[in-house]
């Protein structure tokens, strides 16, 4: 999946060091180095040790390919609230769609700039819940009701930011300068009537099943339920995503 704006923005830029913040599997790490004209090396980190394992497994795999230099990727274990890095060490830091899963989002974006050198970039990327389109609520509803199994677990997993809120976040960080672009994730075709998108029933009942001896799953059936049917009628399409490039 290529990230067209920003490619764009970073395309002819040579940096060093390049930090990923809440990497999950990699893909943004590597989305992110992929813009670049040139890198020296890469961190992401994660607070999952199995997300770690996904990372170093997928970029191993590309390596293999061909596709990228597994020898300039690093993943750590890691607090994004209290990263245990220098100062100023960092070129790029990047996070994509994970503000929404810190209890002290604007806390994590302090430390990113913390470790980003002035005139250096922090990179974020956040879906966002206004202004969509009936296909596009299908994803924000599906989004929240995964939220909310989540803080059934005791994780931490906010409903999804308004645009404005991921601003907002950001100009409390007072970065020196901000440019924000609404991104729209492709999708491979448009899902409509009877076509729900490729085995979301079939993973969500299943991911419900596990909650079956909790006093909330008749209600939780109930929004799984209307949410498959808003599918079915309105079709199903990602939410759009604020991109905003941060100077530090």
């Amino acid at each position: 999946m290529s990230i067209s704006v920003i490619k764009e923005k970073l395309g002819r830029i040579k940096v060093g060091k390049v930090l990923d913040v809440a990497t999950g599997d990699g893909w943004f790490a590597r989305e992110l180095v992929r813009s670049f004209a040139s890198f020296d090396g890469l961190i992401g980190i994660d607070t999952e040790q199995r997300a770690i394992d996904a990372a170093l497994k997928a970029t191993e795999a590309e390596a293999k390919e061909g596709v990228s230099d597994a020898g300039k990727f690093h993943f750590l274990k890691m607090s994004a609230e209290e990263m245990t890095l220098p100062d100023k060490a960092f070129d790029v830091a990047g996070i994509a769609n994970s503000l929404h899963h810190f209890s002290n989002p604007q806390k994590v974006l302090r430390e990113m700039r913390r470790v980003v050198r002035p005139r250096g970039l922090v990179v974020v990327l956040e879906m966002f819940s206004d202004g969509l389109t009936p296909a596009q609520q299908s994803h924000d509803k599906l989004h929240r009701f995964a939220a909310k199994l989540d803080r059934l677990d005791g994780r931490v997993h906010h409903d999804t930011f308004t645009r404005g809120r991921v601003i907002g976040l950001l100009d409390k960080v007072e970065f020196p300068a901000i440019e924000s672009h609404t991104w729209i994730p492709p999708r491979s075709r448009e899902h409509q009537g009877h076509d729900l998108p490729d085995r979301i029933e079939e993973v969500w009942i299943k991911r419900l099943s596990h909650y079956k001896e909790r006093d909330e799953y008749v209600a939780l059936k109930k929004e799984l339920e209307e949410i498959l049917n808003h599918i079915l009628e309105r079709g199903f399409a990602p939410a759009p995503t604020v991109v905003a490039f941060c100077r530090c």
